[in-house]
């Protein structure tokens, strides 16, 4: 499977991610080196690595797509979180007509997990 935004993939390492980019972005790394990868956060504690901490990979292997868990929870938590400015930072003319598009719906639905993990 191609990797999409909100896909549960593994790296190379077997560490699990859940994709949070459009498309691979160029990251320069602590030893200098530059890659284009695929973004998104660790979703287990692994190592060093803590659930929400950032995560990477040149070739995801995907292992779920979650865009309807992750529409469900959004839902879910648009009540706990309607007074958070994560909500206000999308309000464009758009969602004004009442217009969100998939790719907007989405993005909200990660800011939410994103918030839910770290906590």
């Amino acid at each position: 499977m191609d990797p999409k935004r909100a896909d549960i993939a593994l790296c190379s390492k077997g560490h699990k991610g859940l994709i949070t980019s459009t498309e691979p972005e160029l990251v320069r790394f602590q030893n200098g080196i530059e890659r284009f990868v695929w973004k998104g956060i660790y979703i287990e504690d692994i190592g060093d690595h803590k659930i929400g901490d950032e995560w990477y990979s040149q070739d995801p292997k995907v292992i779920d797509r979650t865009l309807e868990g992750l529409r469900v929870l959004y839902e879910a938590s648009f009540a706990v979180y309607n007074n958070d400015d994560a909500f206000t930072q999308h309000d464009t003319d758009e969602e004004q007509d009442g217009v969100i598009s998939r790719d907007d719906e989405l993005g909200m639905a990660l800011d939410i997990v994103k918030k839910l993990l770290r906590k």
